[in-house]
């Protein structure tokens, strides 16, 4: 295991709290918008899986902006 490895693993367990806390912001949500945007310009009919990539909020995103599209 590298030590870059090592020291993701041994976060304290306030990291995802903070995480979750500054995926709510209004930067961050801009940039979900802007990738959401991006994406559903190109899968209309698509099948997403989001795959432990946080709280979500991208998916969401996505869904408000390709509704059609299987989000998982």
């Amino acid at each position: 295991m590298s030590h870059r490895e090592s020291s993701f693993i041994r976060l304290p367990p306030f990291a995802a709290r903070l995480y979750d806390s500054l995926t709510k912001t209004r930067a961050i949500q801009s940039l979900y918008g802007e990738v959401a945007r991006e994406l559903a310009g190109n899968i209309k009919f698509a099948s997403v899986l989001d795959v432990g990539a946080g709280p979500g909020r991208l998916l969401v995103e996505l869904h408000r902006q390709a509704p059609s599209s299987r989000l998982f």
